[in-house]
């Protein structure tokens, strides 16, 4: 049985440019400093607490691991995603979210530079994602 216990990220120092904040309290707010830092138009709070650890794990190695995406693919982790919620996020906020851990600016940006039914993933520091701190199945 899965715990939805606060999951705290250990004390050595983030990478600059991974996370806006090297001093987050949760794995959540750490996912939320990510999102922020490396999106201009930043992300909700409300959207990214509604979203657990082990979420969380499996979306960074979705970005970390992939160089691009089929698009079906890409829709079908934004239905997991919705599912994993519990409904609490919409499709389209989770197509926002997905998007803009490829390095889109939003949605509809991701949807425009879809090329043979796969989007690319613009990460360019995608190999310095440290899949440790995203590791939480062998944390409780």
């Amino acid at each position: 049985m899965q715990s939805d216990a606060v999951i705290v990220l250990p004390p050595e120092p983030t990478p600059h440019g991974l996370t806006a904040s090297a001093s987050a309290r949760s794995l959540q707010e750490h996912f939320l400093a990510f999102l922020n830092a490396n999106n201009p138009n930043g992300f909700e709070v409300d959207a990214v607490a509604h979203i657990s650890g082990s979420t969380v794990g499996d979306l960074m190695l979705l970005v970390a691991l992939n160089g691009s995406i089929a698009i079906v693919d890409f829709k079908l982790e934004a239905k997991k995603l919705k599912k994993l919620s519990a409904g609490t996020l919409r499709h389209g906020h989770c197509l926002e979210l997905l998007s803009r851990l490829f390095g889109y600016k939003n949605w509809h940006d991701a949807n425009q530079n879809v090329k043979a039914g796969r989007l690319m993933n613009r990460r360019t520091d995608r190999g310095r994602i440290s899949m440790k701190m995203f590791d939480v199945a062998g944390q409780n």
